[in-house]
């Protein structure tokens, strides 16, 4: 399911304009929605209204599921984790008290360039086991950093390093207690903060400072906003080789799991399943390439005749 772009969801005469700009289904049964929202009237009840128009429209065919809605912004990104999976019956209650506080503690927050993106999990009786998004889908693929300070970023950049062996000079139990959490991990966040000349907020870091330590460490630091290309936060500086990837402030350890995509590409950070044409003019692909001596086209072996592989450009052996 892919729904057509910019769909105007509201009516004409309505005090806010609702804007539908993707829908999907994945292959785990979990749809995800982006929409956009603009309010004419900024008063809480047309806000609440306007929500209320977007989650009907999100769980109309899904009445007895769970719902995850997540502001995505540069100004969120330290704030993620406050917006967890939620019955129906719960979701308005949190969404509005995280959305009024977040819109009271960031004055220069312009609500028309949050994309609020929608995902939902239907609950199907007798499917086995229970439909999961993101933070379960991928739990093999996502190292979460848990701590009771403001240094995540730094945190998370230290897993990445160890998580990816783009750390040098620590031994093997060294890595393991960075990827763990453990008191080395702080040690080396605090003392990145110190190197870099990146304050300690006591918001979280965010952009900005991260910017800062990519270039500090020479990586090329890739963030994302959910497991869709569509949502990466911040592409990284191209002018470095070594990514590490970040999803909010929780580390990355498997792209292509997290992506759930078979191979990915590092130069147009895109995740493909069978074949690829790289902007770097490269074409790459899962399955083995033939050339046509004929016509000099490159072509896969899916295509047979009397055994032998067939170029389906000009149907010759």
């Amino acid at each position: 399911m892919e729904a057509k772009k910019d769909k105007i969801l509201s009516e004409s005469n309505a005090l806010y304009k609702l804007i539908l700009l993707r829908s999907k289904k994945h292959k785990s049964g979990i749809y995800v929605y982006n929409y956009k929202l603009s309010l004419k009237d900024e008063t809480r009840q047309t806000f609440i209204n306007a929500f209320d128009h977007m989650i009907d429209n999100s769980i109309k065919d899904f009445p007895n599921g769970r719902i995850k809605i997540l502001p995505i912004h540069d100004i969120i990104f330290t704030k993620h984790k406050s917006w967890p999976i939620r019955t129906y019956n719960t979701v308005r209650e949190l969404f509005m008290y995280q959305m009024e506080r977040l819109l009271n503690s960031a004055e220069e927050l312009n609500l028309e360039e949050v994309i609020f993106e929608v995902t939902i999990i239907p609950n199907r009786k007798g499917k086995g086991r229970s439909l999961k998004i993101i933070d379960e889908i991928n739990k093999s693929s996502i190292r979460q950093i848990k701590n009771n300070d403001t240094i995540c970023l730094a945190r998370a950049i230290f897993t990445a390093l160890a998580s990816n062996n783009l750390l040098e000079d620590f031994t093997d139990s060294q890595l393991k207690h960075i990827k763990e959490g453990r008191r080395l991990q702080k040690r080396l966040a605090d003392k990145l903060h110190e190197k870099s000349g990146v304050e300690i907020k006591k918001e979280g870091n965010d952009l900005d400072d991260l910017k800062i330590f990519e270039n500090y460490l020479n990586i090329r630091i890739i963030v994302f906003a959910s497991n869709n290309i569509e949502n990466i936060l911040y592409s990284g500086n191209e002018k470095y080789n070594e990514q590490i990837y970040l999803y909010f402030h929780d580390v990355v350890t498997n792209i292509t799991g997290f992506l759930a995509k078979r191979k990915f590409c590092k130069v147009c950070l895109i995740g493909y399943t069978e074949q690829h044409t790289c902007k770097d003019n490269l074409v790459t692909s899962i399955r083995k390439q033939h050339i046509c001596e004929k016509c000099n086209k490159t072509y896969t072996g899916k295509n047979h005749k009397y055994g032998e592989k067939i170029c389906p450009i000009c149907y010759e052996t």
